[in-house]
């Protein structure tokens, strides 16, 4: 029997995919639990839930603290393999910003300005969301970067990922569960959220190839896209904070509580 920790969170989408989780979790017989997280503090309203058995989390990246503290298993999936330094090294061409370099935060305006990349991509090297990943004027991220670090969200030598950027079309989330394609959903369109479950058969089998080439945890989620006139890895995320947009959501919890019961 698995149970469901989902984090109550007031943004519609986020409660309509908790939703189609706790009707498909109460159809196939297994349990669900919803939780509220205080922000910054990361404690749970009313108290941590006791739950025996095995648990699946999924929430903000702050559910992940909950899951530490109370010792849930598996909870959630994470993996160094997520980062995108790793990524990047694994997969080689098929990676989208595959001129990607990683750097301390203190040192990215010097090897920005040495690569001559102006405006320039940037992101975290983690799975935290520590700040969202997009386009940078090289002018101004120094200011950016110092806010960050004055309220200690980062420190100086917190890795950030760099590239040159990149102008792409269709985004693609794919779900995968024990290194295979559960489900999926095109996320954006031409830079705005038009979820879809649609698909291109060679989205599919550059993910495939992906996997073959890296294939970090038992669930997880990579994102593809259209670039130019080919395709190409965008990411991979952690599946328990990740959105899920138009994806199956009942094969997802079928197939993760297959996975767990079987482990």
């Amino acid at each position: 029997m698995v149970t469901w920790v989902l984090q109550n969170d007031s943004r519609d989408h986020r409660m309509a995919w908790n939703q189609a989780i706790i009707d498909r979790v109460e159809e196939t017989g297994h349990e669900w639990y919803e939780i509220k997280i205080v922000p910054f503090e990361r404690s749970v309203v009313g108290g941590d839930p006791v739950i025996t058995g095995p648990v699946v989390a999924y929430g903000t990246t702050g559910i992940d603290t909950v899951v530490e503290r109370c010792q849930w298993k598996p909870g959630v999936w994470r993996s160094p393999g997520f980062r995108d330094g790793d990524v990047c090294k694994a997969l080689g061409d098929i990676y989208l910003n595959e001129d990607l370099m990683v750097v301390k935060a203190k040192d990215v305006p010097t090897v920005v300005a040495q690569k001559g990349w102006d405006p320039f991509f940037a992101k975290p090297n983690t799975d935290n969301k520590e700040f969202a990943g997009m386009i940078f004027d090289a002018e101004r991220f120094p200011f950016f970067i110092e806010g960050l670090i004055t309220n200690e969200w980062i420190d100086e030598d917190f890795e950030i990922c760099v590239s040159s950027p990149r102008e792409i079309d269709i985004e693609w989330r794919l779900v995968v569960v024990e290194g295979r394609v559960v489900t999926y959903s095109i996320y954006k369109q031409w830079q705005t959220v038009m979820a879809s479950r649609e698909i291109y058969d060679d989205v599919l089998d550059i993910a495939a190839e992906a996997i073959t080439r890296h294939d970090p945890a038992p669930v997880y989620v990579i994102d593809v896209c259209q670039f130019g006139d080919g395709l190409k890895i965008i990411e991979y995320n952690g599946f328990n904070s990740a959105g899920l947009y138009a994806c199956d959501v009942e094969r997802i919890v079928d197939d993760i509580n297959a996975y767990v019961d079987s482990t």
